[in-house]
């Protein structure tokens, strides 16, 4: 499916907000977070991303992507596991949504 910029969405998506530019990611694009315990899932999501150069970065728990929250640049997009050791997907977005109403 096409975009009026002219780019694909990303895996049999529809976009959702702004347009990316014709030129890929570019600078100031915030990265994408993947969070999910299963090594397979997080390399193709991670790929496919890529491949349309978008910034990915991946955790494999809830509790590394809280401390990166603190540390590091907010993601413009979370894409989480719904069930993993050591917590929920939905427990995480719960947990993100109290500590930042921006994101």
């Amino acid at each position: 499916m096409a975009t009026p910029g002219g780019r694909n969405a990303p895996l049999g998506g529809s976009w959702a907000g702004p347009l990316p530019s014709d030129d890929g990611a570019g600078p100031g694009m915030k990265p994408i977070w993947i969070v999910d315990d299963d090594q397979s899932i997080r390399f193709v999501l991670e790929k496919a991303l890529t491949r349309e150069e978008f910034v990915v970065r991946s955790f494999t728990n809830p509790r590394d992507v809280l401390a990166a929250l603190d540390d590091d640049e907010l993601p413009q997009v979370l894409v989480s596991d719904i069930r993993m050791p050591g917590g929920s997907g939905i427990d995480l977005l719960n947990k993100i949504k109290a500590r930042m109403r921006d994101l």
